[in-house]
């Protein structure tokens, strides 16, 4: 049987958190990083789609671990080639491959930047409920 798409993202960020509250945060964070993904799905060869999953996790995971302690606010996401140092050292150090991680934050910044989330997550909102 298919997981429901809440216990698809619960799977996704269940490495982010640690407590209740950054539970809370990591699944709101999810929601838009699953937007982001569903936006990108029809644009891409499923080769590339899956490299841009990949390090999608990796912009949630960073943000998680080295972003700010509030509440999550969408804006959190932008600039995330700024953790391209901790993809470099946990990650992959080869070139392609931080190349590829910062191209992913480029195309959710501007993802995030444009509005273009917000139909996107629209329809994860409603999907949830």
């Amino acid at each position: 049987m298919e997981k429901s798409l809440k216990e698809r993202i619960e799977d996704f960020t269940s490495d982010w958190s640690w407590d209740e509250k950054s539970t809370v945060k990591a699944f709101e964070m999810g929601k838009v990083l699953f937007s982001f993904m569903n936006f990108l799905e029809p644009k891409f060869s499923k080769r590339t789609y899956n490299n841009h999953c990949d390090n999608v996790f990796f912009v949630g995971m960073f943000t998680m671990q080295y972003g700010s302690e509030e509440p999550f606010d969408i804006d959190q996401l932008l600039g995330a080639d700024f953790y391209s140092f901790q993809y470099e050292r946990k990650v992959s150090d080869s070139e392609y491959a931080v190349n590829s991680y910062e191209a992913t934050c480029r195309k959710l910044d501007k993802f995030i930047e444009s509005g273009d989330y917000k139909p996107y997550l629209e329809e994860i909102e409603a999907e949830l409920k």
